[in-house]
Formats: C-alpha cells, structure tokens, sequence
C-alpha cells in the first residue's frame, strides 16, 4: 500500500469518527449519557419521569393574580419543589401552608429570593401522606394551590 492510499484511508476514518458528534451539535442535542438539563430544579411536577426534584411555574396574569402550573402536585416524601417565577421578573412571591406544612423542619412563611434569574422558593417536603393546602401570595394576591405526598 503505498502513501497516498494510507493517508486517504486515514482521513476516511477521521472524517466518519466526527460525523457523529458533528450532527449532534449542530441539531442542539446534548452530549450522550448527559441530562438535557443543567437545572438543579429537577422536572416540572407533573412530568412522567418527576422524581427527586421537581418545580412548579409561578407566573402572573395582567392583573398581577399568581398561577401556579401544575395546580396541584404529586410527589413521594423527601422530594426537594421548587417555585419558580418568571425568569427575570423581579416580583417576590411567597408560600404558606394552611394547615399542617409538608415542610418538618420549618413553619411559616416563605419568601422568594432570586437564583439563577428567577425568584425561587425550594424545600424539602417530608412530612407523611396526605393533602397540603398551601396559598401563593403576589402583588396583593393570593392563590391556593396544594401539594399532595404520596
């Protein structure tokens, strides 16, 4: 085999060793065996495969009314939620139970502070099954969504 044979059979290799990883980049996928997601927010609540972390989307009508999506949760004990507001709005929000808080460690009122762009309240809810009634404050406002341990 002579030299010009060996090195086009080289670069054949090379080039097919970097189709792979080329089309993946350029589609947007991340890298094999890597989450799709750098959050430490976990999955939206009401995603199939929630488990361990999850976070729930507080958002605002015209009004300023706070919506909470999903309006109830579902999680098993010891899995950290966190309420997450718009990204880059500034408005605080709060969380408080109504009665018994899914939160042992804790009572009272939470407030939003900012993190990775957005006011965020994150617990850890552990407390035993049942319903959790708890309201979000905003703007004057206040809706009652509720979290249910499984």
């Amino acid at each position: 085999m002579d030299n010009d044979t060996r090195i086009i059979r080289y670069r054949s290799r090379f080039a097919r060793a970097l189709v792979l990883p080329a089309v993946l980049v350029l589609a947007g996928c991340p890298p094999i065996g890597k989450p799709s997601t750098s959050s430490t927010d976990g999955a939206r609540c009401d995603a199939v495969d929630a488990k361990g972390a999850v976070y729930l989307e507080v958002s605002y009508d015209a009004a300023g009314m706070p919506a909470v999506a999903p309006e109830v949760c579902e999680v098993d004990a010891g899995t950290q939620v966190t309420w997450r507001g718009p990204t880059g709005a500034q408005a605080l929000f709060e969380i408080h139970f109504k009665g018994a808080s899914p939160v042992s460690r804790e009572r009272g009122v939470f407030s939003s502070s900012m993190q990775d762009g957005r006011q965020k309240v994150r617990r850890i809810v552990d407390a035993p099954a049942g319903r959790y009634d708890y309201g979000v404050r905003a703007n004057g406002k206040e809706l009652d969504p509720a979290i249910i341990i499984r």
